[in-house]
């Protein structure tokens, strides 16, 4: 029985979940972000990398498609008060050219395109310099040989769109 006035405050129950964020490298480094139900929220913006790849999107699992954008607007990922979702961060191998000079000799090659994390061999070299042996590629004019003819390479640059230039190398 109420012999006075009472001051009664509404205390409401939010209807939370929580989306956990996994790099998808070989760390387990992952983010945690709490969205309410029925609330339209972004998802918080990618802070993770990834050397030699380029983050696309958000995607279900480990190895599948993307389904979100970085920072899209979602709404209800699950329907379950105190539920996780889970996220993977969907990423896409850089490229990058590398390109062919003839640092004295004449001659033309075309360009190579790579993947970050592919091997290729090295064009067959078809520069030539007369009086000259053609010893191997540098990374610089004057650099010292690196890589021989038509060996495998990988990993040149991490750089998304980058150009590589490697130098052939006369001996005389």
């Amino acid at each position: 029985k109420v012999t006075s006035t009472l001051k009664l405050t509404a205390r409401w129950n939010t209807k939370n979940y929580t989306v956990i964020f996994y790099a998808n490298d070989t760390s387990d480094k992952i983010i945690k972000q709490t969205f309410v139900l029925d609330v339209e929220q972004a998802l918080m913006k990618n802070s993770f990398i990834r050397e030699g790849y380029t983050f696309v999107g958000w995607a279900k699992n480990g190895f599948g498609e993307k389904v979100y954008d970085d920072c899209a607007i979602v709404k209800n990922l699950t329907d379950k008060v105190n539920d996780e979702v889970t996220l993977y961060a969907k990423w896409a191998a850089n490229t990058y050219t590398v390109k062919f000079n003839a640092n004295g000799g004449s001659g033309e090659m075309a360009d190579m395109s790579f993947n970050y994390n592919e091997e290729k061999a090295l064009t067959v070299n078809t520069f030539t310099r007369k009086d000259y042996t053609f010893a191997g590629w540098a990374t610089s004019a004057d650099g010292d040989v690196i890589y021989a003819d038509e060996q495998n390479v990988k990993n040149l640059t991490a750089e998304n769109k980058a150009t590589v230039t490697l130098y052939a190398v006369w001996k005389n």
